[in-house]
């Protein structure tokens, strides 16, 4: 016997169980699969935003005004 995660009877994943209630909850939240984070950008001593690639092509994601 070996312990498992289920719930209705399917296997527990991690998107399933972690992600999917939280972006559900934020609007503003966005999961991009396969994102690989390269540098965080800084205007002064501020953080806002980052050098990152996904499957090989090379983006810059900034923050949005609060």
């Amino acid at each position: 016997m070996y312990q498992v995660t289920q719930r209705n009877g399917q296997r527990g994943e991690r998107g399933r169980g972690l992600l999917h209630p939280v972006t559900a909850a934020r609007p503003n939240l966005h999961v991009m699969p396969f994102m690989h984070v390269e540098r965080v950008l800084f205007e002064g001593t501020r953080a806002v935003g980052v050098q990152a690639s996904q499957l090989g092509q090379a983006q810059e994601l900034r923050a949005g005004a609060r």
